[in-house]
């Protein structure tokens, strides 16, 4: 009879600590040592980089390394980095609600981050209830003429906002390149259209391309 976790396969341990959170399994390592093997394990770091992030930006090279040997690549590392902007993204937001005091500086700060910033802009652009009792806060203090704006229409709305400009900053440049006489595929230029749809699904501009299907009478429609 298996008295403890510690007693458990490590096939099973691992099994368990997918279904767990990042934070038990952090909470776990600290507990044993043995823990702290499994728990550090690269295939449990890659399971929860995937499952809990669905967009990277193009410098992580995530299909590459997706493809590579999963030892080849610090997960925990990567899982810790888009955690830590996850935060960021996070608060440079709530800060933009409490005051207009530096926002377009925390726009340029959020639009840097890439493409890493987009599951917080998305998840938040999406909100439809929450204890964000900071954006409340703000929302009660910025009452006028008696009437309390909601605070989530504001989280919506800056978060809506973002992600238009981070799209856009990945669009425009490719346009730009067209017209400096640079070359830039067909399907690319066409893809940076559906990038100005900000709760698109999409991820990078070359998973546009990869997935988008134009009809042969969108390039010629006079000859169809």
């Amino acid at each position: 009879m298996v008295r403890s976790l510690i007693h458990l396969p490590d096939e099973i341990l691992h099994s368990i600590l997918c279904y767990s959170s990042p934070q038990s399994c952090a909470a776990v390592e600290q507990t044993n040592r043995r823990f702290q093997n499994v728990t550090n394990e690269h295939l449990l770091w890659r399971h929860h980089c995937q499952s809990h992030y669905r967009f990277w930006d193009g410098r992580h090279e995530m299909p590459r390394k997706l493809a590579c040997p999963v030892n080849s690549t610090d997960w925990k590392a990567l899982f810790v980095f888009k955690y830590q902007v996850d935060r960021s993204v996070t608060r440079l937001l709530d800060s933009i609600l409490v005051s207009q005091t530096g926002r377009i500086e925390k726009f340029r700060r959020v639009v840097n981050m890439g493409y890493d910033a987009k599951d917080t802009l998305l998840r938040c652009s999406l909100i439809e209830s929450g204890e964000d009792h900071l954006a409340r806060r703000w929302a009660t203090d910025s009452m006028q003429d008696g009437m309390c704006f909601p605070w989530i229409d504001h989280k919506r709305y800056y978060a809506h906002a973002l992600l238009t400009c981070l799209h856009r900053s990945i669009a425009i440049p490719e346009w730009a390149k067209l017209k400096r006489g640079e070359p830039v595929s067909l399907d690319r230029a066409l893809a940076c259209f559906d990038l100005f749809i900000p709760e698109s699904g999409t991820g990078d501009l070359d998973e546009v391309c990869l997935n988008s299907v134009y009809p042969l009478d969108f390039f010629l429609p006079d000859l169809i």
